[in-house]
């Protein structure tokens, strides 16, 4: 239970910020074939990957595995092009969140970009990876109700269409209740999978807050 609590708290951060990465896609089935085609074939051999090389060399990191059969020019290659990769990505999520925020002008993300890379770069530097297993569980506890409040919204309220959606000044009471609702159960509850849990209660709680308010009910 706790590997698959780990596994969930990583991927509600994908959840969550998908759309940031899906958001310039002209259709939603551009959207699925990108899903399907760039990222789930991709992710599935890299889970084998992980599991062969674990169960074999007792090392799932491709770079340290290389280094270890002699090749490290190899695995420092390997190394820069992944983790060059995903830290882009994250800058610029990171990015994203600073100027919505902060309420900052779009002109001013390439800025909040480059802030958030060079904290990432930092936490790296002192540590942070030390306590990567707590940082995964406070990321579920935090993201997962997020993505329930996204999911309840998207599909339930607005029927899964696009032109039903209106941006709110400010924020939402209904999901930010949801929301602190959703953390409290996930963080409160010691049996089972507190963070699936946390994400059906923020749904909910948001569908049932929707009933009986509007849009309108905003900060």
């Amino acid at each position: 239970l706790d590997g698959i609590a780990l596994t969930i708290s990583f991927l509600s951060v994908g959840m969550v910020l998908a759309a940031d990465f899906t958001r310039y896609q002209k259709t939603r089935k551009d959207t699925i074939k990108s899903t399907a085609i760039g990222i789930l074939p991709a992710g599935v051999i890299m889970l084998i990957m992980g599991c062969v090389m674990s169960i074999v060399s007792g090392n799932y990191d491709i770079s340290m595995v290389l280094a270890d059969m002699g090749i490290p020019l190899l695995g420092m290659l390997v190394l820069i092009l992944y983790r060059g990769g995903e830290s882009s990505l994250n800058s610029y999520s990171a990015g994203i969140d600073i100027v919505m925020l902060f309420g900052l002008e779009d002109d001013k993300r390439a800025k909040a970009t480059i802030v958030a890379g060079i904290i990432g770069t930092l936490l790296a530097v002192f540590g942070a990876i030390n306590y990567f297993e707590n940082f995964l569980y406070w990321v579920g506890s935090a993201f997962t109700p997020v993505a329930g409040v996204m999911l309840a919204d998207y599909w339930i309220i607005r029927k899964s269409n696009p032109k039903a959606w209106s941006k709110i000044d400010g924020g939402d009471w209904c999901s930010i209740i949801a929301w602190v609702v959703g953390v409290l159960i996930t963080n409160t509850l010691k049996s089972g999978l507190p963070i699936m849990t946390g994400l059906i209660v923020s749904m909910i709680i948001y569908i049932v807050l929707k009933k009986f308010t509007t849009d309108k009910a905003s900060i």
